[in-house]
């Protein structure tokens, strides 16, 4: 098990660079600095792709059929196989129209396939391959296996947490297009710190330059050009090789939603951002003062299970 349950206080800790118990969440450390190797690899319209390790493959699929609620009503997986005998499975994840994608984070050198599986026939048993190159970047973000209350990146490189924490990174008020957003982050690299977290919502008004994160109430139909700016921001930070704390949402809006409507939102952001090495998971802050543990513990277990690459949560 490697989730864990956040309040306030802990966050603010967090940002001193302070280390916790294991039962609350774990540090590490190594500095990072930014990366020069081949980080994206997409294989629209490409008949052989290569990626560096660590890096994010990205694959595109078109389905025949035009959906009302593509969000609600289509799903699509894939079975992914690595050069040395790694099998696991993900999800794809709408992107707009009728165009679903696939991310994927290839950790061994070799020849990496898929095949995706879904209930719309024309997104259903499609195979490729692309090939993993040695890279320059440090690894993956997981607890230290000699220290466990410590981080430590692949490889067992120990990683040092200088935390930051700003709440309104994905939003419109850390705006993108005028330069403010980079020049906060590269002025936070500069300054050493290693890790970042911030606050991206559930909610209905959450906004960015692409406008809100829902199109509809109920929360039925995601907005794509919110994620498009949201995906800016990830690719941004992981230039940086700064990590990134994905934090849900605050406990009384994780206590307001379903189950199943909480559920389809965290796998959606596993689907579309789990294949960035350098992020955590944040369920919901100040999980105390609304919602159960049980249900804190049934959605640290999806993220466990749909997170193949063992981020910590």
């Amino acid at each position: 098990m490697r989730f864990f349950f956040f309040n306030l206080c802990l966050c603010l800790a967090l940002n001193c660079g302070l280390l916790f118990p294991r039962s609350i969440l774990q540090n590490a450390s190594a500095d990072i600095d930014g990366h020069g190797f081949h980080r994206t690899g997409n294989a629209d319209g490409a008949a052989d792709v290569s990626i560096g390790k660590y890096g994010l493959f990205e694959k595109s699929f078109v389905s025949s059929t035009p959906y009302v609620q593509p969000f609600l009503d289509v799903t699509l997986s894939v079975r992914v196989n690595g050069p040395q005998g790694e099998s696991f499975e993900v999800d794809g994840y709408w992107y707009e129209g009728k165009t679903w994608k696939v991310r994927i984070m290839p950790f061994s050198i070799g020849r990496w396939t898929y095949e995706t599986e879904s209930n719309e026939p024309s997104l259903d048993g499609i195979t490729g391959h692309f090939d993993c190159l040695a890279s320059s970047h440090p690894g993956i973000l997981h607890v230290s296996t000699s220290r466990p209350y410590t981080f430590q990146l692949s490889g067992g490189h120990p990683f040092f947490w200088m935390g930051e924490t700003c709440w309104k990174l994905f939003s419109d008020k850390a705006n993108f297009t005028d330069g403010s957003f980079q020049d906060y982050l590269t002025r936070r690299k500069e300054q050493k710190f290693s890790a970042i977290h911030f606050l991206f919502g559930i909610e209905e008004n959450v906004k960015n330059e692409g406008g809100f994160l829902w199109n509809s109430k109920p929360q039925e139909q995601l907005n794509p050009e919110f994620f498009k700016w949201a995906d800016k921001r990830f690719s941004f930070l992981d230039s940086l090789g700064m990590v990134t704390g994905i934090f849900i949402t605050w406990s009384q809006s994780f206590a307001s939603h379903s189950k199943q409507q909480f559920e389809r939102f965290e796998r959606y952001l596993i689907a579309r951002y789990g294949a960035y090495p350098l992020i955590y998971w944040i369920i919901a802050g100040e999980f105390d003062e609304a919602g159960s543990i049980s249900d804190y513990r049934y959605h640290g277990q999806v993220i466990n299970q749909q997170d193949p690459y063992d981020h910590p949560i």
